[in-house]
């Protein structure tokens, strides 16, 4: 919890609960991550037994419209693994639009590809 503040106090984040609208417990949880004065990536996680009823795409529209008006950014990326088919559905229904991708090979010496997409302030 130390980081999350210190994250947010510090401006380098703004992590947030994504919360039930009708119950408000816990679903999930989304994160800005702010690359400089004008960008910043999305990353979010909707716990699995929340999955498959659209809180990711209203947890990331939500942000998007925050992040936009209201903080001023110009462009907002989302990262997504390019096997994790339902993220890579979150960013299209989220009007962001490929913009990359990039091989990585992680500690086991596994490769796999991230697809970077972005949208940007209208």
């Amino acid at each position: 919890m130390v980081r999350v503040e210190e994250a947010w106090r510090n401006g380098q984040a703004a992590p947030l609960v994504i919360a039930d609208a009708v119950t408000d417990e816990p679903v999930g949880i989304i994160n800005l991550q702010f690359r400089d004065n004008d960008v910043a990536t999305i990353a979010y996680s909707v716990f699995p037994a929340s999955r498959g009823h659209g809180i990711a795409p209203r947890a990331v529209r939500l942000l998007v419209d925050w992040a936009f008006r209201d903080l001023g950014l110009i462009q907002l990326l989302l990262e997504a693994d390019e096997a994790n088919a339902a993220s890579l559905r979150v960013a299209e229904k989220c009007q962001f639009q490929r913009i990359d991708s990039r091989t990585e090979t992680n500690s086991q010496g596994v490769q796999y590809a991230t697809i970077v997409f972005a949208r940007w302030r209208a």
